[in-house]
């Protein structure tokens, strides 16, 4: 048997989504990019820079590495990469002061180690601490504190591939594949885990990011977690994901947050649009490629993804000044065996919702996870053998939860 929920919508307001367009597709796929002026530097793990003009699109490849090319930032005018020889030895942090046409060797000295570098943060121009993982998985964090004359590294015991960092103020945060927050008040010298991860999370941390005092943690099994002083102190924020996620980017603009990435279980790329400094959460754009970034150019957003494209859209469009609508007034049809239930429901029809069907004894006959109930008609399998009788719908949409009473004869 099966339900068809049909949502009219009796109030006006922009859906939390955009037209994207495919402005740019490349030959190679992207390891990584960087952002400055009216250009994009799309990196490949091959060791290609291709540079793509933002004003009418064109392309030209400014330099090949005989390297692979596994991540890339910039600080103030420089830009810099992390690079592995196709051996699999002489991992280096090259660094580029003319915008990626020339590269000079900023950091190589990993104790011969064999690592990957996957976050950084930067104090001014000398002080830069690099983590990522060695071959068996195991953290690594790499510092210089004099522009990188010298270097230092460290691993923690019992702490898994780093996958970000960020700054709050003057002290740093880690997120780590056990799942594990750790912070360091000294530069990175010396690490203490945070207490509300080990109550709390279970899964690897995909990716953590600090904007003045807001703080984002998302990890792999699509939950986020929230602090709004500093990293003092942190809370689960619903989003509705449920699967396995690679987050690889999360990008504040304003009070408005976009966090990349990829369903690791549908190999459905992902954005997650927070129009309140990360309270809710909506599904912005899904595409079959994973997406490595976002970036801001003149009022248009643009979406990296893994497999060459670049997306573009009018972020006017998706940057929705107004808070979402709470408790808007809906009409649902339910159709049962094609009888028609009509009934008005308060709900939050942009954000994610949960639709469950029990019965009058409260037990889950069927479900449909979170589903924006923008886009109908929604619909529910249950299970076939279901009696006639007193049946409930269950909503859940954000923080309120609403219950359809209807009989099945």
């Amino acid at each position: 048997m099966k339900f068809l929920i049909f949502v009219l919508l009796l109030s006006s307001r922009a859906v939390l989504s955009s037209d994207w367009t495919n402005v740019h597709t490349g030959p190679d796929s992207i390891s990584a990019f960087v952002h400055f002026e009216d250009k994009v530097l799309l990196f490949n793990v091959g060791g290609k820079i291709t540079e793509v003009d933002l004003n009418d699109f064109s392309s030209k490849v400014i330099n090949i590495q005989d390297r692979w090319i596994f991540s890339s930032f910039s600080n103030n005018n420089d830009i810099y990469m992390s690079v592995l020889h196709p051996s699999g030895t002489m991992p280096s942090i090259l660094k580029s002061t003319d915008n990626g046409l020339n590269w000079s060797e900023f950091l190589n000295d990993f104790g011969g180690n064999i690592i990957f570098i996957t976050g950084y943060e930067f104090f001014g121009n000398d002080t830069c601490i690099f983590v990522g993982s060695d071959l068996n998985q195991n953290s690594f964090i790499s510092f210089t504190y004099d522009g990188g004359l010298t270097s230092n590294y460290l691993k923690l015991n019992n702490v898994k591939i780093l996958n970000s960092i960020s700054k709050a103020n003057s002290e740093l945060f880690i997120g780590s594949g056990n799942g594990q927050v750790l912070t360091s008040t000294d530069f990175g010298k010396n690490w203490k885990e945070v207490d509300y991860f080990n109550q709390n999370n279970s899964s690897a941390v995909r990716n953590i990011k600090f904007e003045g005092s807001i703080g984002i943690v998302s990890n792999q099994n699509g939950e986020i977690y929230k602090s709004e002083d500093y990293g003092e102190n942190w809370r689960k924020v619903e989003t509705g994901l449920s699967g396995n996620f690679s987050f690889f980017n999360t990008n504040f603009i304003d009070n408005k947050i976009i966090i990349s990435g990829k369903n690791n279980t549908t190999n459905v790329g992902i954005l997650l649009f927070s129009n309140d400094s990360g309270n809710t959460w909506n599904i912005l754009f899904e595409s079959d490629e994973g997406f490595r970034g976002t970036f801001i150019h003149q009022n248009f957003l643009y979406c990296i993804s893994n497999h060459r494209n670049l997306w573009q859209a009018d972020f006017n469009t998706v940057s929705v000044e107004n808070e979402v609508i709470n408790n808007s007034i809906e009409m649902l049809s339910i159709v049962v065996d094609n009888r028609i239930l009509n009934t008005n429901i308060n709900i939050e029809y942009e954000l994610l919702n949960n639709l469950i069907v029990t019965d009058i004894l409260g037990n889950n006959i069927g479900n449909d996870n979170f589903k924006v109930l923008s886009q109908h008609p929604l619909s529910i399998d249950i299970k076939s053998n279901v009696l006639s009788g007193v049946y409930f719908l269950r909503i859940n949409s954000g923080t309120t939860n609403k219950v359809i009473k209807f009989l099945v004869l």
